[in-house]
């Protein structure tokens, strides 16, 4: 996945969280949408350690 780029919305937790992480390692850039301020700070802090870009914002689709 490398030089891909990958919208998640719902990344901040459950399966959504489950795509950004294995996206992440896979060495993707992803960007992981959700509506929840805390929940996508809790998922920012689980993924630090995996590789690749991840970048969380706050969004209502």
């Amino acid at each position: 996945m490398t030089g891909k780029r990958v919208l998640v919305t719902g990344g901040n937790r459950g399966l959504g969280l489950s795509v950004v992480k294995a996206m992440a390692a896979a060495g993707a850039e992803v960007f992981a949408w959700g509506r929840d301020e805390k929940a996508l700070a809790l998922a920012a802090d689980l993924v630090k350690g995996v590789s690749g870009f991840c970048s969380f914002h706050r969004v209502d689709v």
